[in-house]
């Protein structure tokens, strides 16, 4: 652990003092830590290599604090996700000193509600120790916050073009983002700052986090620099300061090629013109185009909007997830997370027509659904209903169809809807196949063996030549 004091709300860097850490060891132990303690080495030794420190580390850490440090500061400790939080938080209410602390997470996914007890004032006899993501970095400031423990690990989007994939990738921190988490203690008075890792981790981080060009997908900005007639993507792009590798953009036109918005030539179709404008993914705008198509447009605006906003509509509370599994019941029940966004905005919609916005919370409340995120959900169905009608198309089912209440409940049967997601994500689609059963010999005859997991392989199916359907959807 680097332990850094600040000194004074806005102080300098303070003074240093290296005690503990695991990443690149043997570096540190033949550097900097040439005259540590033969126990202490052999803790370095045993540490894991990457990752966070362990909880049993953190919860002596924090005992060091209590004892030291006045009951007012409360305690901010970066982590890189939400299951390293729920895990972590799990450990340290087994440590013999949890009764003394208040563990409270924050995170983009928690509920109004759990957010806003971050900002309270703990009870006497108690710290606040609050278990971040680096959404507390930046985006806001919880004014007793004066000690900051920095795991150093961060969960960032990433890309994989061949692949064709996003992910989210965990890795050590830049130095920028650590001069942001190291901002966060003191704000209000004097502060501190522990970081846990090494000096010799700190040598290796990099400057900066790496831009988003070259670490999401580049489909939608290949389309626009094609729709508005500024050359080739690829001798364009090249021309930015941090321009992406020449093989993401090629691995773009790849792909929409394949999806068909592009031709052989590298030039727009109809579709990529109408994808263009769309303020989609690729393959999530395709399948609201299909559905505009077949006059099945509610539901596939719902499930677009829900597959591009940023928050979830589904709240897990940290201590309440057999109960929030239970009341998800309703919408999860036709085995598709696409179908449980769309029935659980159906859900709410009805609500709030029904009995207003106070039904609307009601209903979010006892489903454990997010009042917030669904509202954006809305907002941005909305915006894609109008983007619809600019492109000459319905803007509706109802309009589709023209008021026909049959005709409209034929197309919105989940049968439909699950066959224009198929075909709007294609070739992202992904079946999976069991083992077939086997049977061995034993002494009382044949019995059916155990499954062996580790035989299940995953094939992913290009189309070769681009022409022709997607094969038919399996029931």
């Amino acid at each position: 652990i680097t332990r850094r004091a600040r000194r004074g709300a806005r102080g300098g860097a303070g003074r240093e003092k290296p005690l503990l850490r695991g990443d690149a060891a043997e570096a540190e132990l033949a550097g900097a830590g040439a005259g540590y303690s033969e126990s202490t080495r052999s803790s370095l030794l045993r540490l894991p290599p990457d990752g966070v420190c362990p909880a049993g580390l953190i919860a002596a850490l924090l005992s060091h604090l209590d004892a030291s440090r006045p009951e007012g500061h409360a305690v901010l400790l970066f982590l890189p996700g939400v299951a390293e939080i729920r895990t972590l938080a799990r450990e340290l209410a087994l440590a013999p000193a949890a009764s003394r602390w208040l563990l409270l997470p924050l995170h983009a996914e928690l509920p109004a509600a759990e957010q806003k007890r971050v900002f309270a004032p703990p009870p006497p006899g108690v710290r606040k120790v609050v278990l971040a993501t680096n959404v507390a970095e930046t985006s806001l400031t919880v004014a007793d916050v004066a000690i900051v423990l920095d795991s150093g690990r961060v969960k960032l989007a990433g890309y994989d073009a061949a692949g064709e994939y996003s992910s989210l990738t965990e890795g050590w921190v830049s130095l920028a983002s650590r001069k942001q988490r190291r901002g966060r203690a003191g704000r209000t008075r004097e502060g501190e700052y522990w970081a846990l890792y090494s000096r010799a981790v700190s040598a290796r981080m990099a400057e900066h986090t790496p831009p988003e060009m070259q670490r999401t997908p580049l489909a939608g900005l290949v389309l626009s620099i094609l729709s508005l007639g500024l050359g080739p993507p690829g001798p364009f792009l090249a021309r930015a300061l941090q321009p992406p590798s020449a093989d993401a953009v090629e691995e773009s036109c790849r792909s929409l090629r394949l999806a068909g918005a592009l031709d052989a030539a590298d030039a727009l179709t109809p579709l990529g013109a109408h994808l263009a404008r769309m303020p989609l993914d690729v393959r999530v705008g395709k399948m609201v185009l299909y559905g505009a198509l077949l006059g099945c447009i509610d539901p596939m605006l719902t499930i677009a909007a829900a597959l591009s906003t940023r928050r979830s509509p589904f709240l897990t509370p940290f201590e309440q997830r057999q109960a929030a599994d239970a009341a998800r019941k309703p919408f999860t029940g036709e085995h598709s997370d696409h179908l449980a966004y769309l029935r659980a905005y159906e859900g709410w919609r009805g609500a709030r027509r029904a009995g207003g916005g106070g039904a609307g919370r009601r209903f979010c409340d006892e489903h454990f659904l997010s009042h917030v995120a669904l509202e954006e959900l809305h907002a941005l169905r909305e915006q894609l209903s109008g983007v619809l009608a600019d492109l000459g198309f319905a803007s509706s089912t109802r309009e589709a169809m023209e008021g026909e209440g049959e005709g409209i409940a034929s197309v919105h049967h989940a049968s439909l809807v699950r066959a224009i997601v198929c075909a709007g994500l294609y070739p992202n689609v992904l079946r999976a196949r069991m083992p077939d059963t086997r049977f061995v010999d034993t002494v009382g005859g044949a019995v059916e063996a155990e499954d062996e997991r580790g035989i299940v392989k995953f094939y992913l199916a290009e189309r070769r030549g681009g022409g022709g359907p997607p094969p038919p959807h399996p029931r």
